[in-house]
């Protein structure tokens, strides 16, 4: 009796030792997982797991080299609501995903060139994709909630102007990505479909109507980061 509760507490300390170590390390893993894809700094606070949630606090990844702004993305806490056995299957289902506090900074080279920080950044996550074979893991996203959006926007031309936008809420639903690693997909499609939103609002979509008829350097401005859609073009022309 004595020997099995001996191994039994034993089992416990092991048991206590691989949680503190989880949720320790884990955040790192994540966040070293994300630099892969994006080839800037990415930082995490803390990473909770629960049987419903996933819980990132303090999201932060860095500029590339030489930017104005030092920050490109900011996210005060993400909140993942599925069971975590959907990460399990082939086929994942969340049930929605709320970011509170979304900064995002943008950086264009000037007002007739607007190739800058994220066109970078999301080139390296495409780059990334590709490079690797494909995999039938898909994730689907029901909801995707962002709240208190603040956008900064610098021309690098003009580096002390940096513009402000504050949007109480964006609301996107139905959204879909396939790729390798989960967190690497997430944080993909997060980025892309924000990027996609902010430029459809009418604050910034009036400043890129003149980028309809791009110079012959520039295909379609918002190449770099999606397919223009037709809503989204006809937005800009309004």
């Amino acid at each position: 009796m004595k020997i099995f509760k001996r191994i039994l507490g034993l089992f416990i300390i092991v048991f206590l030792i691989a949680l503190f170590s989880l949720y320790t390390y884990l955040p790192g893993i994540v966040a070293k997982k994300i630099e892969e894809t994006t080839q800037v700094p990415v930082s995490i606070r803390s990473l909770g797991i629960s049987l419903n949630e996933i819980e990132v606090n303090q999201f932060l990844m860095s500029n590339i080299s030489g930017s104005i702004l030092p920050i490109a993305l900011n996210i005060d806490e993400v909140s993942i609501e599925t069971p975590v056995t959907q990460f399990l299957k082939n086929e994942t289902n969340i049930n929605k995903i709320v970011c509170d506090n979304f900064f995002i900074g943008l950086e264009f080279n000037s007002k007739s060139d607007y190739r800058g920080n994220w066109t970078v950044i999301v080139n390296n996550m495409n780059q990334d994709s590709s490079s690797k074979s494909p995999s039938e893991k898909v994730i689907n996203i029901r909801k995707l909630i962002l709240n208190n959006v603040d956008i900064h926007l610098v021309y690098k031309d003009k580096p002390k102007q940096i513009q402000k936008l504050k949007i109480n809420r964006i609301e996107l639903d139905n959204l879909s990505t396939a790729g390798d690693f989960p967190i690497k997909q997430l944080s993909k499609i997060i980025i892309q479909q924000t990027l996609k939103q902010i430029f459809s609002i009418e604050n910034l979509g009036n400043m890129l109507k003149d980028l309809l008829n791009p110079a012959p350097i520039f295909k379609n401005p918002l190449s770099p980061f999606f397919s223009m859609d037709d809503s989204l073009e006809e937005s800009l022309k309004r």
